[in-house]
């Protein structure tokens, strides 16, 4: 019997949270354990959120926040984990106002206009694939949708 072990890594979906507490902290201390017992896994990472962060990088913490998910992804790789594309697209489009994130209501990407699911998808491809390969890790080989929702699948199914 084969049993697949994966993680989606990211913080909460309605924006509150901070990579260190919701990434960074808990995907070490799983590492640690995996590694234990010489066990490998694929670890998703929300490059939807990572993108909210660059383009606000001047906000706050932010960069650092987006740092974060490098030094995750960094340290992923460091550990021979397998690391692959997740989108939350309720990121698209989100907003800070008053000092508060507020993500959009699209949680399947799905919901997002056929161009907007193309640019999401190839843009988080192009940034986690040159992270990748400046890392020396593993190829990107599959996707995972937030929310576990990508109906109607017609317009990625052909990228």
């Amino acid at each position: 019997m084969k049993i697949l072990l994966e993680d989606d890594n990211e913080i909460l979906g309605n924006g509150y949270g901070n990579p260190i507490y919701h990434q960074y902290l808990p995907t070490q201390r799983y590492v640690e354990i995996l590694n234990k017992y010489n066990i490998k896994s694929t670890f998703y990472i929300d490059i939807a959120h990572y993108i909210f962060l660059k383009k606000y990088k001047e906000y706050k913490d932010y960069n650092f926040q987006a740092n974060t998910i490098e030094q995750t992804i960094k340290f992923l790789v460091t550990n021979k984990m397998d690391v692959q594309l997740h989108l939350h697209p309720q990121w698209v489009n989100a907003k800070i106002i008053n000092n508060e994130i507020y993500v959009t209501d699209k949680w399947n990407i799905g919901q997002l206009k056929a161009k907007e699911q193309i640019d999401l998808f190839n843009e988080a491809h192009a940034i986690l694939s040159n992270l990748l390969d400046k890392l020396g890790g593993n190829s990107l080989i599959s996707f995972k949708a937030g929310s576990w929702g990508i109906q109607p699948f017609e317009i990625l199914y052909n990228i």
